[in-house]
């Protein structure tokens, strides 16, 4: 920060708390799919930094996955104020994948707790019942009920657009 003055320190927190929610993020599906898995907590800067790693267990990671949330969760933002808001951390992020962890963990009242946070922001609700609601969440996107998305753009067509835009060039495998 004493080379840019214009970065502050809130937009460092911020920053910070999307790499720990990505990081936790990519730690829960690791647990979820092979259970022990190795843990780095710690950056790689250099090629003495690489090293082979032991696995963690399954609860050594839930616990780091917790800890990176539960420091990540004060500091991410609770909007960016437009479509962002969908396909970056924000707090609400955070909360979700809070809950989904306490699940996994049978902590149902930590599940609860996440839940209520993101019901009682008041920003996220149920699509109406429409004819267009396939198109809504899925070609779309950034819907009222999507917390957090990957975003995409038509400019810059994935190979499996087409698939789900048009009906008619479906192919089912």
């Amino acid at each position: 920060m004493t080379k840019d003055q214009t970065f502050t320190q809130e937009a460092l927190n911020g920053y910070l708390a999307e790499a720990k929610t990505l990081r936790a993020l990519m730690y829960f599906y690791l647990v979820r799919s092979f259970g022990d898995v190795p843990l780095k907590i710690k950056s790689t800067s250099s090629d003495e930094d690489i090293v082979q790693l032991a696995k963690s267990t399954q609860q050594e990671v839930l616990t780091q996955i917790v800890k990176d949330l539960a420091e990540a969760e004060p500091n991410a933002v609770t909007t960016y104020g437009d479509v962002r808001d969908k396909g970056r951390i924000t707090r609400y992020t955070v909360n979700t994948i809070q809950a989904d962890v306490a699940l996994w963990m049978e902590n149902y009242p930590a599940a609860i707790t996440a839940c209520d946070k993101v019901i009682s922001s008041r920003r996220f609700g149920l699509i109406a019942s429409s004819a267009a609601w396939y198109n809504i969440l899925y070609r779309t996107g950034n819907s009222n009920e999507s917390i957090f998305e990957i975003q995409f753009s038509q400019q810059k067509l994935n190979p499996f657009y087409t698939m789900h835009a048009l009906p008619a060039t479906r192919r089912y495998i």
